[in-house]
C-alpha cells in the first residue's frame, strides 16, 4: 500500500477510509519531544485530534486525578472539529492545549488506512485520560514505566487500528520514534 498520497497545498491529503496523523513538537521535554494524534472519522471528512500535554511537567500524577474539561492535571484534551485543514491549523496555533508550550507543534507525519474503528480510539482517549501521567518509577508498584505522550499516542492510534504503526517501546524518545513511521508523510507545520 502506498502511503499518503499527493501533496496538496502544503498537507497531506488522506483519500481512503480512514487515516492518521502524529503531530510532533520536537524540543519539547527536555529535547526528547513531544507527540499528538489526529485521526479520520470514516465516510465524514472529519477529523478528530488531541494530545496529553502534561501541563504541570510532573513525572507523576494518580490514575483518575479530576479531570477539568481539557483533562486536567495530565492535561489530556481531544477535539472534534472538523475538516484536515481546520486539525492542522488547530494543531499549529494550540487552540486547545491546556497552558503555552515554549516549543510548538512544528511537523506533522500522516498515513493512509484501509481499516479504521474511529469509535475504539475514542474509548481509548478516554482510558488515556483516566490512568494518569508517568515518567520514571511508579509510587504504586515500584517499577519503571511510562504513561507519556508517546504511550498515550500510539494506544489511540493502534486502537484505530492504524496501518504502518511501528511499535512503541516503553522508554522510547517520542521525536526518534517518530522517524520509524516508514510510508507515512513528513511535512513542517505552518502557523
Amino acid at each position: 500500500m502506498r502511503a499518503v498520497g499527493r501533496r496538496q497545498g502544503g498537507s497531506c491529503s488522506v483519500r481512503r477510509t480512514g487515516g492518521t496523523c502524529v503531530f510532533v513538537k520536537p524540543d519539547e521535554a527536555q529535547r526528547l519531544g513531544h507527540v499528538g494524534w489526529g485521526f479520520k472519522v470514516p465516510g465524514t471528512g472529519r477529523w478528530e485530534y488531541g494530545a496529553l500535554e502534561n501541563p504541570t511537567g510532573k513525572l507523576c500524577t494518580a490514575h483518575g486525578t479530576r479531570r477539568t474539561a481539557h483533562g486536567g492535571f495530565i492535561g489530556t484534551w481531544h477535539a472534534a472539529r472538523g475538516s484536515h485543514q481546520k486539525m492542522l491549523h488547530d494543531m499549529a496555533h494550540e487552540t486547545y492545549c491546556p497552558g503555552r508550550s515554549e516549543h510548538p507543534y512544528t511537523r506533522y507525519r500522516c498515513v493512509n488506512s484501509r481499516t479504521a474503528d474511529a469509535n475504539s480510539a475514542r474509548a481509548m482517549i478516554r482510558t488515556v485520560e483516566g490512568r494518569g501521567f508517568l515518567s520514571g518509577i511508579d509510587p504504586k508498584t515500584g517499577t519503571f514505566g511510562t504513561r507519556g505522550c508517546l504511550d498515550a499516542v500510539y494506544d489511540v492510534l493502534k486502537a484505530y487500528r492504524t496501518h504502518h504503526l511501528a511499535p512503541a517501546h516503553q522508554a522510547a524518545i517520542p521525536h526518534v520514534w517518530v522517524a520509524t513511521l516508514l510510508g507515512w508523510s513528513d511535512e513542517p507545520l505552518q502557523k
